[in-house]
């Protein structure tokens, strides 16, 4: 499916126009549920015109659609990375044993796989701490105490 051009007589044009509108359809349904202060928007005319350019069999929606989910993915992980350098930047001793862990398993001549994952836990807590802290939602505010908290013998600054 990728890099090829679809027509409106393409099988595979065909199969996916369902697929297209049943996931807006869900989409805006899911929304509308998380989200109740767009109801109007999703609930009204804009989103029954979207489904009704799908079934018309506009490209234009597929392409709106695809376009709009590759975005928000890498939207998601730019933020996440920018995100991250802001905070390790504040971290060197982090940074320094995240490298050298990546540089005793893996080294410098290949990139960090997921195949690699199990012995890397502690560049996937980074990772996961980077999401907590500063999540890459419109709406996120940073996830900080105001003091420093202690549970089960561990301080959680």
């Amino acid at each position: 499916m990728f890099n090829k051009t679809l027509t409106m007589d393409n099988p595979d044009y065909k199969e996916i126009i369902p697929i297209a509108i049943e996931f807006l359809v869900i989409a805006g349904d899911i929304t509308m549920e998380i989200f109740t202060f767009l109801s109007p928007l999703l609930g009204g005319q804009v989103h029954r015109a979207g489904v009704i350019q799908l079934n018309s069999g506009s490209c234009l929606g597929i392409y709106n659609t695809n376009g709009g989910l590759i975005l928000a993915g890498l939207d998601t992980s730019s933020i996440v990375l920018l995100n991250g350098i802001g905070i390790l930047t504040n971290e060197p001793k982090v940074q320094e044993r995240a490298f050298a862990g990546i540089k005793d398993n893996v080294g410098l001549d290949r990139l960090l796989r997921d195949t690699n994952e199990e012995r890397h836990s502690f560049t996937r807590a980074i990772l996961i701490e980077i999401v907590r802290f500063r999540p890459p939602l419109c709406l996120g505010l940073p996830h900080c105490n105001n003091k420093d908290e202690e549970y089960e013998r561990y301080c959680i600054p």
